[in-house]
């Protein structure tokens, strides 16, 4: 069986997506709240990032990491601190 790189990073993203989304029920938010937040139309799309479903776009991406204040790098899985590229930016 070939695995693929953009397998491994899907799988990253959805566990830590995943876990924003635990964090963010714990603070008593719904996946409603978080849909409109975000600007999507309909808040199953929430559950469908989280499992792998779908895929989210570049732009829904950006939108996540900007949201909950993560790296991407942290989202996809390739860097464990998840502030990583906010302080490297707020440093310049």
């Amino acid at each position: 069986m070939k695995i693929l790189f953009e397998d491994i990073v899907v799988e990253n993203f959805t566990q830590r997506f995943t876990e924003l989304l635990n964090e963010y029920k714990s603070t008593n938010g719904t996946y409603e709240q978080l849909a409109k937040e975000l600007g999507i139309k309909s808040k199953s799309n929430i559950t469908k990032y989280s499992n792998g479903s779908i895929i989210v776009n570049l732009t829904m991406f950006a939108r996540i990491c900007d949201f909950f204040k993560v790296s991407p790098i942290w989202l996809l899985g390739l860097e464990n601190d998840r502030n990583y590229e906010y302080k490297k930016m707020n440093t310049l």
